[in-house]
C-alpha cells in the first residue's frame, strides 16, 4: 500500500496528546469517525471523570493524513452539507482516553449546524458537530490543530461519524481543517488548508457540481480511499437541488 503524506490536522485516526502541567503529555487515542451512525433516541454522554488530575489542561497536537481532493473528501464522509452554525453547545468530556488512566479524557465541544443543503447522508433539519477543545470547571484543552465553529458562519462541511454505539449520531470534521470550507458573502468557498486552497475562490454552485459529478461517477482508485471509503447504500447522494 502506498503511503499517504502527513500534515498536522486532525486524521481520520489521530493520537492526540495532552500537554499536561509539569508532567508528560498523556496519550489518547479515538477512532475519529470510523463508526457508523446510531440509532438511539437519545445521546448517552461519558459520565465526568471521578477524579480530575491537576494537569487535565494543555494543547491538543496530532498528525494527520493528508486528503488531496473534493473527490477523496466527499467518498469518505458520512454527511457532506452546506449550512450555518446556529449554537455552540457546552463542552462536555469526550469517551477518548488515555488506556492507563481513565480519568484523564478528552473534552469536546459540540456544535449545531442547521443543514440548508445536503450532498450526502441521511437526511436532517440539525446536524451536531464535535470538535476537541473546551473548557469544563478548572480544565481548558486547546485544540492546535482546527479552528473552532463559529456561530452564525455558513460553511460547507465534509463530515465523519464519531458517536459510540448507543448514542445519537454526531460527527466530526473530516480530516479536521481539511473538512470546513468557509463559504464568504460573495457566494465562493474558501479553505484555509494549504494544499487544498487551490479551490478558492471557486463558486459554491461549481464546488457542488464536483462534488456530486463525483458521487456519480464512483471513487477514486487510491488504497487509501478504499481503506476509508464510506458506501453510498449508508450514505447516499442528494440531487443539487434538494435540501434536508
Amino acid at each position: 500500500m502506498a503511503t499517504r503524506r502527513i500534515v498536522s490536522i486532525l486524521a481520520l485516526a489521530a493520537a492526540l496528546a495532552i500537554a499536561g502541567c509539569g508532567t508528560e503529555g498523556a496519550t489518547l487515542q479515538e477512532q475519529a469517525g470510523d463508526v457508523s451512525p446510531a440509532t438511539a433516541s437519545a445521546p448517552s454522554p461519558p459520565p465526568a471523570p471521578t477524579t480530575i488530575p491537576s494537569d487535565c489542561s494543555g494543547a491538543l497536537a496530532a498528525s494527520i493524513v493528508r486528503i488531496d481532493s473534493l473527490e477523496e473528501l466527499a467518498w469518505t464522509s458520512h454527511q457532506v452539507i452546506i449550512g450555518t452554525v446556529i449554537e455552540r453547545q457546552p463542552s462536555v468530556w469526550g469517551h477518548a482516553h488515555n488506556p492507563l488512566d481513565p480519568s484523564r479524557r478528552l473534552i469536546y465541544t459540540p456544535y449545531l449546524v442547521r443543514v440548508e443543503q445536503r450532498l450526502r447522508g441521511q437526511p436532517g433539519d440539525i446536524v451536531t458537530v464535535h470538535q476537541w477543545g473546551g473548557t469544563i470547571g478548572t480544565c481548558t484543552q486547546t485544540n492546535t490543530f482546527e479552528q473552532g465553529l463559529a456561530v452564525g458562519e455558513r460553511v460547507l462541511l465534509f463530515l465523519r461519524a464519531s458517536n459510540p454505539p448507543g448514542t445519537s449520531p454526531t460527527y466530526s470534521l473530516n480530516g479536521g481543517a481539511q473538512g470546513r470550507w468557509t463559504i464568504d458573502p460573495n457566494g465562493t468557498v474558501s479553505s484555509s488548508v494549504g494544499h487544498l486552497e487551490r479551490y478558492n475562490g471557486q463558486s459554491l454552485a461549481t464546488i457542488v457540481a464536483q462534488v456530486l459529478s463525483s458521487l456519480a461517477s464512483g471513487p477514486p482508485a487510491t488504497p487509501w480511499v478504499r481503506e476509508h471509503l464510506v458506501p453510498l447504500e449508508s450514505a447516499p447522494a442528494w440531487p443539487s437541488s434538494a435540501g434536508p
